[in-house]
């Protein structure tokens, strides 16, 4: 047990002076992404937020306007909130996304979803500066790492072999000074922490899947998998087709 202790510490202490740096880096740009409704709300009131109406645009009509309004790329997804005074957000396969009056379907604006400082930020975390389809890999990997290697490895090392201990290693020992302090302040904050350093990167796990395979997938097996359109909490007025349905989005962050 001693030898797979040993080992299982320096799996862990070798892993956080790597996939810990990496982890840290995620953590800061996802905190400010975090951050976006509140900014946009601020920054870009005039896309983010229209008029309140009783009797909103149908989808149909807002891709008709996403399609007039940017022709290079087809369209991607449509994005709405249940907030009636916010607008609906069309996503192109080329990442251009276009704002549009929920109210009468009009053209609000239209960039890059990397422009600005919340999207450079985003593409940071998403590390979409890597070329094709790496960054999911890239992010996958590292998810996976941060989980295995700093959250279940650590709570083995953690882990009190009596009851006796188990008091002990959950509270901070002020006798202690120098390393041994060090290592107890160290055990106790990541015995706290380690639901989250394991919850988070394997959640994230699944925003790095290739959902565009996944969707052409579901998309082979309509019957399967979609045998009839999605209900919405707020309805629109839309009349889109189902396959269509699939790609439209409720999103209040």
């Amino acid at each position: 047990m001693n030898n797979i202790k040993r080992i299982a510490t320096s799996i862990h202490l070798w892993c956080g002076l790597t996939i810990g740096l990496v982890g840290v880096y995620l953590a800061a740009t996802g905190g400010w992404i975090l951050l976006r409704p509140q900014g946009d709300t601020l920054v870009n009131s005039y896309l983010v937020s229209t008029g309140n109406c009783t009797t909103p645009a149908s989808f149909d009509r807002v891709l008709a306007s996403a399609r007039a309004a940017y022709k290079p790329s087809p369209i991607d997804s449509l994005w709405w909130k249940s907030d009636p005074r916010s607008s609906l957000m069309v996503r192109y396969h080329d990442d251009q996304q276009a704002y549009f009056d929920r109210c009468d379907g009009r053209l609000l604006g239209l960039h890059s979803r990397w422009a600005g400082a919340f999207g450079f930020i985003e593409k940071l975390h998403r590390m979409r500066f890597l070329p094709g389809n790496i960054a999911n890999n890239v992010a996958g990997v590292f998810a996976i790492g941060m989980t295995v290697a700093m959250g279940m490895i650590g709570l083995f090392i953690w882990w009190p072999r009596r009851r006796s201990a188990w008091k002990p290693a959950l509270r901070f020992d002020p006798m202690l000074s120098g390393r041994p302090r060090t290592r107890n302040r160290h055990s106790v904050v990541g015995a706290f922490a380690a639901p989250a350093t394991t919850n988070f990167p394997s959640n994230s796990c699944a925003r790095s899947i290739d959902y565009a395979s996944v969707a052409n997938f579901i998309n082979s097996y309509p019957d399967v998998f979609a045998p009839s359109p999605p209900t919405f909490p707020v309805d629109p007025g839309s009349s889109i087709a189902a396959s269509a349905l699939r790609n439209v989005f409720q999103s209040d962050k």
